[in-house]
């Protein structure tokens, strides 16, 4: 998930080189200093060589600079397609989340170091039975974010993409094979992927070249979707503004709405509609591929929107009457902390957005 932990997954960037090395016989180019320690050249130098690699071969280091044995990949035998000179980890395209991306971060809602992910590439040449760090160059990086994916629906093609989060490096010459980039998420859910070629300076396996391909995603992980008729309570399909869910809520906040139904259901003998909840793995709304007249909350399954009496249908007084039953019930002790009566709904919440600046952390206690 993030760099710092929680992490959902161990990868590693890649493999073959589609350039033949030089013979072991060849005369080795001085190498730099490698940031891998001895041990870690030799522990990837014993992992190539016991899946048959050669060539240009990049390793995803942890954070004590470990090559681990899950982290080593040749194209032929890793996720998704590949060949010689390619890598694809996950098929990506339009219309569907990727099931297993290669990793995956929270929206970017709080800004705190675990909403991140470091690329952290150690790359060199192997010519068993050794390895050679050498100088590689980065080029053609392309960043894109994938339409149709965090629960955003058909209006966002290519021309109104989600936002996108940001690479702090996306190329150039890195003498001792040690490339660093860290990933910061925008507050959009959805997959991404990136591109780029990485190419042999020096060494054995000079000019040789892998393209690299990755997909990842971004997602708050761990909400629910709202039973729609569970316990009489509904759910107002043609509020969700071309998304293919915006009822996804906590597990506790989806046990408080279905007992706030079942109090109102007693007490008037209707039922409940909830217009708004979040997106399937949270982070900002849009509206209609709108990524600026946006939905300022419900971005994190703590809030819902709740209507009783239709709105039009009933007297001015009575209308006002039935929301404020509804938000006495909803604060009810054990219940939400805070029912905000608005226009022509209640705002339902676990903290009062009254008291917390729209600039600031939208999600709290995440």
């Amino acid at each position: 998930m993030h760099a710092a932990r929680g992490v959902l997954f161990t990868l590693l960037t890649v493999a073959a080189c589609n350039h033949e090395p030089v013979g072991v016989g060849s005369e080795v180019p001085r190498q730099p200093p490698s940031p891998l320690s001895p041990a870690t050249v030799r522990e990837i130098g014993r992992l190539a060589g016991e899946q048959g690699l050669s060539g240009l071969i990049g390793v995803q280091l942890e954070g004590d600079m470990v090559a681990r044995p899950t982290n080593l990949f040749h194209p032929g035998r890793a996720r998704g397609t590949g060949t010689t000179d390619r890598l694809a980890f996950v098929a990506s395209g339009p219309g569907v989340d990727t099931a297993e991306p290669e990793f995956i971060v929270r929206p970017g809602l709080l800004k705190l170091p675990e909403e991140t992910f470091t690329l952290d590439q150690g790359w060199g040449c192997f010519v068993g039975p050794d390895f050679f760090p050498a100088s590689v160059e980065i080029s053609g990086w392309t960043h894109e974010s994938i339409w149709n994916t965090g629960g955003h629906g058909t209006v966002h093609t290519l021309v109104r993409p989600k936002p996108k989060g940001s690479w702090s490096s996306t190329g150039g010459v890195f003498p001792d094979g040690h490339f660093v980039s860290v990933f910061v998420p925008d507050e959009a859910a959805g997959d991404e992927r990136i591109r780029y070629r990485v190419t042999a300076l020096e060494g054995p396996c000079v000019g040789g070249f892998v393209d690299v391909d990755i997909t990842y995603a971004i997602r708050l992980s761990g909400l629910v979707l709202l039973a729609n008729g569970q316990d009489g309570l509904i759910l107002d399909l043609g509020f969700e503004s071309d998304h293919t869910s915006i009822f996804y809520v906590t597990p506790g906040v989806g046990s408080w709405t279905y007992q706030l139904q079942r109090d109102y259901l007693a007490a008037t003998g209707r039922n409940l509609t909830v217009t708004a909840a979040s997106l399937p793995f949270g982070g900002l709304h849009d509206i209609q591929g709108d990524w600026f007249a946006r939905h300022n909350r419900h971005r994190c399954g703590f809030e819902v929107d709740f209507q009783g009496v239709p709105p039009g249908t009933t007297k001015k007084k009575a209308f006002k009457e039935d929301l404020d039953l509804i938000a006495e019930l909803g604060m009810k002790p054990g219940r939400f902390p805070s029912c905000i009566v608005e226009r022509d709904h209640v705002h339902c919440a676990t903290y009062d957005y009254r008291q917390t600046s729209r600039k600031g952390p939208r999600c709290p206690g995440l």
